[in-house]
């Protein structure tokens, strides 16, 4: 079961890190349209994960979404907003969506970076002893946990920026690097937090249809970045600097 929630939330974050990633750094409308054509099959992985999470782990759902559920919160309604400009640009173009998605690209980021940073360092630490909800009472504590999410916040919105940067301009190295970040940071956390699985009946349930489901989305994923091969070649400026055949100077006789 570990194994598939890890691959559901590893998955998301990698793929759809690159949607808010791009929409942080683009400079130009064809920047937005290079992860456009993958958007949806990259969000789709937060359904699957937040489906398996709900299904299989529901006591610890509940723990996570109620000790973190401002950080969570901000983060779903950047995916909205980012979504939602995407989604516009199938009708419209214009300035104002892109802004729209660049905004809602930070505000995603930096929600999924404080909700995971707060999970991993906070309260529901299976490391840490203090109760849920203790911040509400002990200032202490609110500051403590706190900072870990402020740091989580910022750290994945310079992560994820690099993650898209690399992407627009094809630096598959460092886009190798950011998504190796983004998988041991997302282990991390899974690591350091207590997991309360569901009941025997339930389980046998939810992870064959798991099971078929994560192949499924994985070979979706797939067909979508085949088809959608040629945005993934090397840009003109990152072509070989050489001088084509019919641009060669010509020598005077």
């Amino acid at each position: 079961m570990a194994v598939l929630l890890g691959v559901l939330v590893v998955g998301y974050f990698v793929l759809a890190g690159l949607d808010y990633g791009v929409a942080m750094v683009a400079r130009e409308r064809s920047d937005y349209d290079r992860i456009a054509v993958f958007f949806l099959a990259n969000e789709v992985w937060l359904v699957g994960a937040a489906g398996f999470l709900i299904g299989a782990y529901p006591v610890s759902e509940g723990e996570l979404f109620g000790a973190h559920g401002v950080p969570v919160g901000v983060a779903l309604l950047g995916v909205v907003t980012v979504t939602a400009a995407y989604g516009m640009r199938l009708f419209t173009r214009g300035r104002v969506l892109d802004a729209v998605a660049k905004i809602g690209g930070i505000v995603a980021t930096a929600g999924w970076g404080a909700a995971l940073a707060g999970m991993a360092f906070g309260s529901t630490a299976r490391h840490d002893p203090a109760p849920l909800g203790s911040a509400l009472l002990d200032p202490a504590a609110a500051s403590g946990n706190l900072t870990p999410s402020v740091m989580g916040a910022a750290v994945a919105v310079v992560l994820f920026a690099v993650h898209g940067w690399a992407f627009l301009n094809r630096r598959w190295a460092a886009l190798g690097a950011t998504s190796a970040a983004i998988v041991a940071a997302v282990l991390l956390v899974g690591w350091r937090l207590q997991w309360t699985p569901a009941d025997a009946a339930t389980l046998d349930v939810v992870v064959p249809i798991a099971w078929v489901v994560v192949p499924l989305l994985l070979l979706i994923q797939a067909i979508t970045w085949w088809m959608f091969r040629d945005t993934l070649r090397p840009l003109p400026h990152a072509a070989s600097h050489e001088t084509p055949p019919d641009r060669a100077p010509r020598i005077p006789a």
